[in-house]
C-alpha cells in the first residue's frame, strides 16, 4: 500500500520530465528542481555513494555502525542509494541512516509515479513505517534508518556521530539558511566525537558555490574540490581530517573568492567582508600543511 495522507500532500512538488526517461521532483514555490537532468539515482550514486566510498568503508574493520548524515531526504534516493551499496557490497559493518527533511511531499509525490522512479519500489513498505514511525530496523540487523522532521537548524544533533554526510538541501538560492557558518558549524560539533580520536567525518555536496566553500571553512571543516559529474564540473568535499581531501582549495580559489561578487553567506554582511576575508584565507592557509598550489578551479 502506497503512503496516504500526511505524506502525500503535492502541493509544493510537481515531477518534471528529464532526459532519457529520467526525471525529478520540482519544488513549485522556488521552481527548484531536487536533482539535474541526469535524474536522482545516477547523481546519488556518484556523487555520495562512489565519491564518499561508501562500500569500501562497509567493508573495514571497525565494530562500529556506519552512520550517514542524509541532508535533506528529498525523494528518498541517496538513502535508497546507500541501502543498496550495502545489499550488493561484502560488508562488515552495518548501516545507520539519519534522514532529515522538513516537507515530507516530494517523497510522497514520487511514491505515487513508481513508474518514473522505480529506485522507490523495493521500499515502500520501509518507507510507510518509516514515515509513520520514525524508525526503521531491517531483520537483519544490516541496518537502521531513522527519520528526523522539522526544522533541521532548531533540532538537536543527538546520538551517533556521522561518518559520511551528504548535504543535499535545496540550493543556496532556496533554502540560504541552510548554507551559513552557523550551520556547518552545527554539523562540526556533531563531528567532534569521532574527530577526537582521529576518525574523520566527510561531507558531500553537490554545490561548489564561493559562498558554501566559504561558509564551510569557517565552520570549522577542511574543503577542497569534489567530484564531477555529467552536468556538474565542480562540486565540493568537505572533511573532518585532511587525509580525505585529494585536492584541497588553493591559491585560485582565493583569487575567486575575493573577486566574487558574492563571497559570503547568509548569515554574514558585506560591511564585514574583511574579517571573514580573513578568516577564509587562514582558514585555507592553515588547514593544509603543503604550500599551496595553483590548479584549474572547477
Amino acid at each position: 500500500m502506497l503512503i496516504t495522507t500526511p505524506i502525500v500532500n503535492t502541493e509544493n512538488h510537481e515531477v518534471v520530465p528529464g532526459t532519457e526517461g529520467r526525471a525529478s521532483v520540482r519544488y513549485r514555490p522556488s521552481g527548484e528542481a531536487m536533482h539535474s537532468y541526469i535524474g536522482p539515482w545516477q547523481e546519488a550514486n556518484l556523487l555520495y555513494i562512489e565519491q564518499g566510498r561508501l562500500s569500501e568503508r562497509l567493508n573495514q574493520p571497525d565494530l562500529e555502525p556506519l552512520v550517514i548524515y542524509d541532508l535533506g531526504l528529498g525523494i528518498g534516493a541517496n538513502a535508497i542509494a546507500a541501502l543498496e551499496c550495502l545489499k550488493n557490497s561484502a560488508h562488515t559493518r552495518s548501516l545507520h541512516i539519519v534522514s532529515f527533511e522538513n516537507d515530507m511531499s516530494g517523497l510522497g509525490l514520487g511514491l505515487t509515479r513508481l513508474d518514473l522512479f522505480p529506485f522507490l519500489k523495493p521500499y515502500v513498505s520501509i518507507l510507510n513505517i518509516l514515515a509513520d514511525k520514525g524508525f526503521y530496523s531491517s531483520p537483519d540487523k544490516s541496518f537502521v534508518w531513522e527519520l528526523r522532521t522539522g526544522d533541521f537548524l532548531s533540532m538537536p544533533l543527538e546520538g551517533p556521530s556521522p561518518e559520511l554526510i551528504f548535504f543535499d538541501f535545496y540550493s543556496p538560492k532556496t533554502t540560504p539558511q541552510l548554507w551559513t557558518q552557523v550551520c556547518f558549524k552545527k554539523l562540526r560539533v556533531a563531528c567532534e566525537p569521532r574527530a577526537r580520536i582521529q576518525k574523520s567525518s566527510v561531507l558531500l555536496t553537490y554545490s561548489a558555490a564561493t559562498a558554501a566553500r566559504a561558509a564551510l571553512l569557517m565552520g570549522g571543516f577542511y574543503v577542497g574540490y569534489g567530484a564531477s559529474t555529467p552536468v556538474k564540473l565542480g562540486t565540493t568535499i568537505a572533511s573532518t581530517i585532511t587525509s580525505e581531501i585529494k585536492r584541497p582549495l588553493d591559491q585560485r580559489w582565493i583569487e575567486k573568492f575575493e573577486n566574487s561578487t558574492k563571497p559570503l553567506p547568509k548569515d554574514w554582511l558585506m560591511r564585514d567582508f574583511p574579517i571573514a576575508r580573513a578568516q577564509v584565507i587562514q582558514a585555507v592557509k592553515a588547514f593544509y600543511p603543503a604550500p599551496l598550489e595553483t590548479a584549474p578551479t572547477p
